[in-house]
């Protein structure tokens, strides 16, 4: 039998965003362009991971006093609802507040997330390819925006994150001048790292 361990909830923020830091580090460092592209890759597809994992560790002490959000919140886990759920009721909900995911740090990592979905879903971007007279390749996928990825790639998504978790801590009613803290408090980010993707002076 395993014996459990336990963690407060930001050590787990922490550890998926040291991951993140991890990758877009190998993605800078890579010595050939396919090394490149493909940690940018894995950064990419794990940066929307990140904010999903901190978004069901927040809201879970964020509802902790609160018996009713509690309970929903509960509820939802066990559902396992999904990202885009989550991003559009929790926080109506425990918030009291849209998140308008149109506009700002929200559009950039809906942004984010559509280019994680373009490198793991080909349902509909198999072709054929004619290569001569009577020669054809079929089921080709499009690789096209794998192909574009780079180091700059891995870098915006790491950014992505960041400016989504301090929209969250302002849509919450977090004070801007302590964003910073609270940033670093959560996910590990220095608060001079945090005070410049944020725009916080």
């Amino acid at each position: 039998m395993v014996t459990p361990v336990y963690g407060s909830a930001n050590k787990m923020a922490w550890e998926y965003f040291a991951a993140l830091r991890h990758l877009v580090d190998g993605s800078i460092a890579a010595t050939d362009k396919d090394e490149e592209r493909r940690t940018a890759m894995l950064a990419v597809v794990h940066a929307v991971t990140v904010v999903e994992a901190f978004l069901n560790l927040w809201f879970r002490v964020k509802v902790e006093g609160t018996p009713e959000h509690r309970m929903s919140f509960l509820r939802d886990l066990k559902a396992r609802k999904g990202l885009e759920y989550k991003l559009k009721a929790w926080p109506s909900r425990y918030l009291s507040k849209p998140l308008n995911m149109t506009e700002g740090a929200a559009a950039a990592f809906a942004s984010l997330k559509e280019l994680r979905n373009s490198l793991v879903h080909f349902t509909s971007s198999y072709e054929t390819v004619q290569t001569g007279p009577t020669v054809s390749l079929h089921g080709l996928a499009d690789i096209t925006a794998y192909h574009a990825l780079s180091k700059e790639s891995a870098i915006a998504a790491q950014h992505a994150v960041v400016q989504f978790v301090a929209e969250i801590f302002r849509l919450s009613g977090v004070a801007e001048e302590t964003i910073p803290r609270a940033m670093h408090a959560w996910i590990g980010v220095p608060p001079a790292y945090a005070s410049v993707l944020t725009n916080v002076s």
